[in-house]
């Protein structure tokens, strides 16, 4: 998984190639930026458009400012990309995304599913009975909308995304299937095993998320029935 940081704020320069950007990473992250830039092994720095759906550039890190801000907790790195093509303006507002590390064979879970109280970092597993269990974690680098996670968990194990201050150690949940229609099966599925096996797509699982908030507590209640009803087929 690429860690990446994202900093909408962009900066003049006076020549425009190459032409400079300076942006901001928590300070969290410079211990290995440093590192890297000591063995002069520069990261690759991408300048996004505002919607972060073009790339506009593609550059190296040129320098790490020598004090952090202690407002923000952030410190400010200056990159330098070609620019020929004159994508980029002298004040411009951009995305900036620097690949800091590559972290191989991980596990990674949605990072709304990482909590914690006054004693660290938790999640919350579902075990084969749908009960919910406390599991202390040591994240890693985050990347979006997921998150790494050096210790504490197994590849395939579940953990709640949604609900998580409505849960406590013990309580039963109900496990749904982002994506799919309360009281239906996607095509071919055989039973609800079937069901949470199905590859789904971010637009997807919103959809399904905010389909099941809607329902009322007797909607639920249905729902659930029907999902039994599907188990013992």
């Amino acid at each position: 998984m690429s860690a990446a940081e994202q900093v909408p704020q962009g900066s003049s320069a006076t020549t425009v190639d190459p032409i400079t950007v300076i942006f901001t990473i928590p300070q969290d992250t410079i211990p290995r930026v440093v590192a890297r830039m000591k063995k002069n092994d520069r990261p690759t720095v991408q300048a996004w458009d505002r919607e972060q759906k073009n790339q506009l550039a593609a550059g190296t890190l040129l320098s790490v400012d020598n004090q952090i801000d202690v407002a923000t907790g952030t410190v400010k790195l200056k990159a330098q990309f070609p620019n020929a093509d004159s994508k980029l303006f002298p004040n411009q507002f951009v995305n900036v995304r620097m690949v800091v590390d590559t972290i191989r064979d991980t596990v990674v879970i949605p990072t709304a599913a990482l909590q914690r109280d006054n004693q660290g970092t938790i999640v919350y597993t579902v075990k084969e009975d749908s009960t919910v269990a406390v599991r202390r974690v040591k994240p890693g680098p985050a990347d979006g909308e997921v998150m790494s996670i050096e210790s504490g968990l197994q590849e395939g194990e579940r953990v709640v995304v949604d609900g998580v201050d409505r849960i406590r150690e013990g309580a039963k949940v109900e496990v749904v299937q982002p994506g799919v229609t309360p009281g239906t099966r996607p095509p071919g599925a055989a039973g609800a095993g079937r069901e949470r096996g199905q590859n789904l797509t971010p637009e997807q699982r919103e959809a399904y998320k905010k389909k099941m908030e809607a329902m009322t507590p007797e909607e639920r209640q249905e729902f659930r029935k029907r999902r039994e009803a599907q188990k013992a087929q």
